[in-house]
């Protein structure tokens, strides 16, 4: 009989996560083909399509999965913290092992649990041996519930990770932050930095992908263009990023904006007023989409209403004020 072709992980999710939001159909997957009934190799994880919907699956409810949905939730969620040549196991005869995968050139043997109760040390068992057929230097149990005693020893006995649902929420709170090194994972120039409607978000550009050596950083509830250079780290909180394309500055609710004159607002003179007149307004003008002060030309708090002049090719960057145009 043949081996039933699971879904690629992006297709999965899709059909998870379409019961509450409204995704765009996921792409055809070409490659997942048949020939002279021989099943092809799984292809590593690849959600490009879910990119923008990101949190969305964050926040989606894993308790309510069944044991193939689970899998695809754990697989994306590894690969969202680091994991590489994330794979699939095959549906049957997978040897006590669901995910294959990869972080610090070391490999993974991961078995996924979705149950209502604690996990015994049959799951440690099967995943040991399982880690051995696919030739894995660590094994590893996944689950949304928490660990028997007696599998927390043998655990302990046979160097077998435990995932337990402390730790897939830590999984979770880290996979909403996000490094990009420019010249590696994104090519280096001028993104938009968005987050969920009406909620903060931080943006760090920095030297080192810790953030310790930041550069300039954003903490904002609006769209900013940011620029980031060659070598240079994007670290992203509750944040994600998208190709820069001409969009007409708007009026957020909070007041919060960022624009680059000649291209989301036309050059001239301009008056800005407090969005809330109990708070001082504040506005900066910089020469690039960076936010630093080598690279400030002008900026103030103010009360009510003030003037300003805008040259293209600079920078707007407004909280809590709104601007109109004389």
């Amino acid at each position: 009989m043949k081996n039933k072709i699971l879904k690629t992980v992006s297709e999965k999710l899709y059909q998870i996560l379409k019961k509450s939001i409204q995704l765009p159909a996921p792409k055809k997957d070409t490659r997942r083909q048949e020939k002279n009934g021989i099943e092809q190799k799984r292809k590593p994880v690849s959600l490009e399509h879910l990119k923008e919907e990101s949190q969305e699956w964050l926040r989606s409810d894993y308790d309510a999965m069944n044991g193939e949905e689970f899998e695809y939730f754990c697989a994306y969620l590894l690969q969202a913290n680091g994991f590489t040549d994330v794979k699939l196991t095959k549906k049957t005869g997978d040897l006590g092992v669901d995910i294959l995968a990869k972080k610090d050139q070391i490999t993974y043997a991961v078995q996924c649990k979705c149950h209502m109760s604690k996990i015994g040390n049959q799951a440690v068992r099967d995943v040991y041996s399982g880690k051995e057929c696919y030739h894995c230097m660590v094994g590893a149990v996944m689950t949304n519930q928490f660990f028997t005693n007696a599998a927390i020893d043998l655990a302990e006995e046979h160097n077998i990770l435990l995932w337990d649902r402390t730790e897939i929420e830590n999984l979770i709170k880290a996979a909403k932050k996000k490094v990009y090194t420019a010249g590696k994972d994104i090519i280096p120039g001028e993104y938009w930095i968005v987050g969920e409607k009406e909620q903060r978000w931080k943006c760090i550009v920095s030297k080192d992908q810790n953030g310790r050596e930041k550069l300039f950083e954003i903490i904002s509830e609006g769209r900013y263009p940011v620029e980031v250079r060659d070598g240079e780290y994007l670290i992203l909180e509750e944040a994600y990023l998208q190709p820069v394309t001409f969009r007409q500055c708007k009026m957020e609710n909070s007041g919060w904006f960022a624009a680059k004159v000649g291209r989301e607002l036309e050059a001239g003179e301009y008056q800005l007023f407090a969005a809330d007149e109990e708070v001082s307004g504040y506005y900066a003008i910089y020469r690039a989409a960076r936010y630093m002060e080598t690279e400030k030309l002008q900026s103030d708090f103010f009360e009510n209403s003030i003037f300003i002049s805008l040259e293209e090719g600079t920078y707007l960057l407004g909280e809590n004020c709104y601007f109109q145009k004389i």
